[in-house]
């Protein structure tokens, strides 16, 4: 034997790199997708709570019940649900898989992204809040909503769950494109 270091196995990972290669950026999107799920699944929970705030009427005719009450949440709390069409309007989305309510994310070549979300204008309103004049701006009318956040509040406590989704779901396309 000769003197010196050897170092066995250099073929089968180089083998298990190239075949890990071909396939990078379909695990890539996988992984993401799969957090994307997760995030989605999350914040339709967070949006499901009864509100318990003031409660407001409906002046809408909404399954036949035109005068019903609304509980709103407090200020600072995840929105209550209504009608529930902010909720069932959050969807994910990444790149290469267009045909979504969100559109493609974009990317491409080792560039894979993905979108969380919804398409619900007024969902950025119940995040951030909104105070605004009547359109008229003579009527000295003005409308305010207080913030309830819900999306970033909701992605900000899953970060490591996103995080082990992912890393975890690239681990196993490294476990599975090993050469026998």
């Amino acid at each position: 034997m000769e003197p010196g270091i050897h170092v066995h196995g250099v073929r089968e990972l180089m083998l298990n790199l190239q075949a890990i290669g071909a396939n990078v950026e379909r695990a890539s999107k996988d992984a993401i997708w799969k957090a994307g799920a997760l995030l989605e699944e999350r914040l339709k929970v967070k949006l499901s709570q009864a509100g318990t705030g003031k409660t407001w009427p409906k002046r809408y005719i909404k399954r036949g019940n035109r005068y019903g009450t609304h509980m709103a949440s407090e200020p600072g709390q995840p929105p209550a649900v209504d009608d529930g069409r902010l909720r069932s309007s959050i969807t994910h989305n990444v790149t290469g898989r267009p045909g979504g309510k969100l559109p493609d994310p974009g990317g491409g070549m080792g560039n894979v992204k993905g979108y969380v979300g919804t398409n619900v204008n007024y969902g950025m309103f119940l995040e951030f809040g909104v105070n605004s004049m009547h359109p008229f701006g003579n009527l000295g009318v003005t409308s305010s909503i207080e913030p309830r956040p819900w999306l970033y509040v909701t992605v900000s406590e899953n970060a490591n769950n996103v995080s082990n989704v992912i890393s975890g779901s690239l681990k196993d396309a490294i476990k599975k494109a090993k050469v026998k």
